[in-house]
C-alpha cells in the first residue's frame, strides 16, 4: 500500500497519547515520521467538527477517536481549511477495537504506511 505525498509531514496536532496500559475503544494510534518540509494531515472520514486529524514532524505519534467502521485517510490539506481525503489508509475495526497505524514519508515524498508499531519507533509503544 503506497501513495504519493506532495507535502512532507509537519507538527503533531490532536489528542495526546501516553504509554498507558489500555486503549480506548475506537481509538486510532498513528505513528509518523518524515523530513519536516511541510504539513501532511491524517484523520477520520468524515473529519468531524472539530476535525479529528493529526499532522507530523520529523517523528511523532497522535491519537484519534472514532466509531467502528470509520475510515482513516491521508488528507490533501487540513480538513479545517477544506482539505479532502486523498487516500484511505485504514478503518477502525467493526468491533470497536483500537487500530495502530504508521505512516512514513520516504524518498521523493512517497507515502508508505502499515499497521502496528513501526520498526523505526524508539521507546515504548504508545496508547490512547
Amino acid at each position: 500500500m503506497r501513495g504519493i505525498l506532495v507535502a512532507a509531514i509537519a507538527v503533531v496536532v490532536g489528542t495526546g497519547c501516553g504509554s498507558l496500559d489500555f486503549q480506548r475503544p475506537g481509538s486510532v494510534v498513528i505513528y509518523g515520521r518524515a523530513a519536516p518540509l511541510d504539513q501532511s494531515w491524517f484523520g477520520l472520514v468524515p473529519p468531524g467538527d472539530p476535525p479529528s486529524v493529526v499532522g507530523f514532524g520529523s517523528d511523532g505519534v497522535g491519537c484519534l477517536d472514532g466509531s467502528p467502521g470509520t475510515q482513516v485517510a491521508w488528507y490533501d490539506g487540513s480538513p479545517a481549511q477544506g482539505g479532502k481525503p486523498r487516500q484511505i489508509i485504514g478503518r477502525i475495526p467493526a468491533d470497536g477495537a483500537s487500530l495502530v497505524l504508521w505512516v512514513e514519508i520516504v524518498d521523493e515524498g512517497r507515502l508508505e504506511f502499515g499497521q502496528g508499531v513501526p520498526d523505526w519507533w524508539v521507546g515504548e509503544p504508545q496508547t490512547c
